[in-house]
């Protein structure tokens, strides 16, 4: 297992680019979507087979899918609709979406392409700063797992902190 920065050489957008290859398999749960992060990754999205996507319900696309402050840069190179009409062709040919009941607090990318699987889990959200494309002020631990045995240990312990956040989410409070 792997920490990866997220700057320079070693970004979660180089890791991606690099694992993608045609016939690849995409899975990623996110809290953001960025139509500008697509756009960053359009050649290597094209190629894959298909892409399982979870994002949260309550997220509001209208001012997600434009990105935030950082994403300003890719704004004014005014590809914006064009980037919309190429993210809703790509979903409707290669992704099936699902809503999350809440909030997811960090992102999961799991590449499978043969024998080549990766499993990125942390703050790397489906966003220009989240690839490692723009700076981002927040502090990103992303750990990026490469064996199968660092694979299913990741997923596990991803799956465990899921149910142990849901437990304190839904347990009564008590009154005096």
């Amino acid at each position: 297992m792997k920490l990866i920065k997220n700057t320079g050489n070693d970004r979660v957008v180089d890791e991606l680019r690099g694992s993608l290859a045609t016939g690849a398999a995409l899975d990623m749960a996110t809290p953001v979507l960025s139509l500008h992060a697509f756009g960053e990754l359009i050649p290597s999205l094209g190629n894959i087979e298909s892409c399982r996507l979870v994002y949260p319900a309550a997220l509001d696309l209208t001012s997600t899918l434009l990105g935030g402050e950082t994403e300003r840069l890719f704004r004014n190179r005014l590809r914006t609709r064009a980037l919309a009409l190429q993210f809703e062709q790509w979903l409707r040919a290669k992704a099936e979406a699902r809503f999350a009941a809440k909030a997811l607090p960090q992102s999961l990318i799991a590449v499978r392409a043969g024998d080549n699987q990766r499993v990125l889990t942390g703050h790397c959200p489906f966003t220009t700063d989240g690839l490692g494309l723009t700076p981002s002020g927040e502090l990103s631990l992303i750990q990026c797992a490469e064996t199968p045995e660092e694979i299913a240990v990741s997923i596990l312990a991803e799956i465990i902190r899921v149910r142990s956040l849901r437990r304190k989410q839904t347990a009564p409070v008590e009154t005096e």
